[in-house]
């Protein structure tokens, strides 16, 4: 007998894009999230690391799937073909389509479970699932095919795509628009979040699930520009409490709304924190770490592709036209935030590499690592680098050679940027329109039957939250999952009568999503000019 016919345990899943416990805890000490704090108070709870790079499209593909980008395949928004140095070139967004490994809901339904989701990101196009689903973060602008069932569309009520909200007439300006009227912006974004939270529970009362998800983005959004309100003369982000406080009333309604002893989890797909306020100069870091060799007469030629490029009259600058492809045994890459990657220019993996395999490869990434861990701040004398990952470590899967060799995590007050010719490693940045960026510590909170109360001290991942979901409902985890049981949510004796279970993945359940796969040049163009709008290219 499959292990769900022993018992129906309803779960519901609360995602708070960009939560972090740095705003949660000080406003539950202040009395203002009754809910959020109820759950803390009756439940358990831990850091919960993010994907890398702690982004939107890798962490909720990793959500989704149970695996790590080398497996599933999706490293940002779009596709990027490094071997053949194809950098800054954008041909492909990246959705559920050719998202690779197995969404869980699959794994759910294969064992009887219905299941929901609302407005989790790169669930488009939507998947046909024993249940419902309305996709999330990218629908491309004006699509109409987000909604699976079709007909469960009829049941909305004012809802909205997310990110709608963010346009002017007819055209992303997030930027633009927190300029001309911030207040136009913000009360948008509560408009939205509310209206998602009343269309989900509407469907919680009168469609089957035994799972259910939602996901609040207006956090990621109000984060980035409001985590310090500098207009209205004030510290951090009082607009950033005041969503938090109006998100923890949704919350409530929805645990009010949710079946007695359904279990609640809250988790976010990265954390936040305060903008960088100095940029790391990659081609300065480059020269410093040796190996990168620029094409003859670049500058000149870079600077006048530059200004044409800007006027229009011909392609923009791409850092593929400044690189000497045939004389670099490294070349760096843009990720995002504090996180750069560096390639090595191998032969038999890049197009027209010159290091081979091997020792020698070992002895380049050996060099690198050193430069890399001696940098300082010329001026505050701080250390740059916060850690170094090496991409078989957390990659391991078919998509590993897509990704860097090395991947840089620098400290969180530094951003990377691509500056040809300028001679400082570091300066200060300009003062930017968003406040707050990415960090990748975020928040898991579960409280429930059979759960634990207290503090897990040590950080989980987000791939650790879908495998402990499938077993809180008592499905066996496939085997292809990279993600691991959370064993301090259960007692020693619950887990003794309840052992874990995995089985072989089976690869019918590995498909892309069963929904249409088109996307024409106009979606993919207006996709791109929203997440510009956003500050994500």
């Amino acid at each position: 007998m499959p292990p769900c016919e022993k018992s129906k345990q309803k779960l519901l899943l609360i995602g708070i894009d960009g939560g972090t416990f740095d705003i949660i805890l000080p406003l539950i000490k202040a009395h203002k999230l009754p809910n959020i704090s109820a759950l803390l108070d009756n439940g358990i709870h831990s850091e919960l690391l993010s994907a890398i790079p702690p982004v939107t499209a890798p962490a909720w593909s990793s959500f989704i799937t149970g695996t790590n980008p080398g497996k599933h395949g999706v490293f940002y928004f779009f596709d990027r073909d490094l071997n053949n140095y194809k950098i800054s070139g954008h041909k492909k967004l990246m959705n559920l389509s050719n998202m690779q490994g197995i969404p869980f809901w699959r794994v759910l339904n294969k064992y009887g479970h219905k299941t929901g989701l609302i407005n989790v990101p790169l669930t488009y196009p939507p998947d046909k699932l024993d249940g419902f689903m309305v996709s999330g973060m990218l629908v491309p602008p004006g699509a109409d095919d987000y909604v699976y069932p079709p007909e469960l569309a009829a049941k909305l009520k004012d809802y909205r795509i997310d990110l709608e909200g963010l346009m002017v007439q007819n055209r992303w300006q997030a930027r633009a628009l927190i300029r001309e009227d911030r207040e136009k912006f913000v009360r948008d974004v509560f408009k939205l979040s509310e209206k998602r939270s009343q269309n989900t529970i509407k469907l919680m009362q009168e469609e089957a699930w035994d799972f259910l998800a939602v996901v609040f983005t207006g956090s990621d959004r109000i984060s980035h520009f409001f985590w310090e309100d500098d207009p209205a003369g004030e510290s951090a982000a009082s607009v950033l409490r005041d969503y938090y406080i109006f998100l923890d009333e949704q919350i409530g309604k929805l645990l009010k709304a949710a079946p007695e002893n359904t279990t609640k989890v809250i988790i976010s797909d990265h954390g936040f924190g305060k903008a960088p306020d100095k940029a790391i100069n990659a081609f300065v870091l480059m020269r410093i770490l040796g190996g990168t060799a620029l094409v003859s007469g670049s500058k000149s030629a870079c600077l006048k592709k530059m200004f044409y490029g800007k006027l229009g009259l011909q392609k923009p600058f791409a850092m593929e036209d400044l690189v000497d492809w045939g004389r670099s045994q490294i070349f760096p890459v843009p990720i995002y935030g504090n996180f750069l990657g560096i390639c090595i220019n191998t032969k038999g993996e890049k197009k027209s590499g010159i290091v081979p395999a091997g020792n020698e490869y070992d002895l380049i990434r050996q060099g690198i690592t050193a430069k890399l861990n001696s940098l300082n701040d010329p001026v505050s004398g701080k250390k740059l680098v916060a850690r170094i990952h090496f991409r078989e470590d957390i990659y391991p899967g078919r998509f590993m050679n897509q990704a860097p060799d090395i991947v840089v995590q620098f400290s969180y007050d530094y951003n990377i940027e691509f500056v040809p010719f300028r001679r400082s490693l570091v300066r200060k940045s300009a003062n930017p329109v968003r406040t707050g960026d990415h960090r990748r510590e975020g928040i898991f909170i579960a409280s429930g039957p059979n759960l634990q109360t207290g503090h897990i001290k040590r950080a989980l991942y987000i791939e650790d939250v879908t495998s402990t979901i499938l077993y809180m409902l008592g499905v066996p985890v496939p085997d292809s999952y990279d993600g691991a049981l959370i064993k301090e949510l259960f007692g020693a004796e619950y887990l003794a009568l309840h052992p874990p279970q995995f089985e072989k993945t089976e690869a019918q359940l590995e498909l892309g999503s069963a929904g249409s796969t088109k996307q024409n040049q106009a979606e993919f163009e207006e996709s791109k000019r929203m997440l510009k709008s956003l500050g994500y290219l």
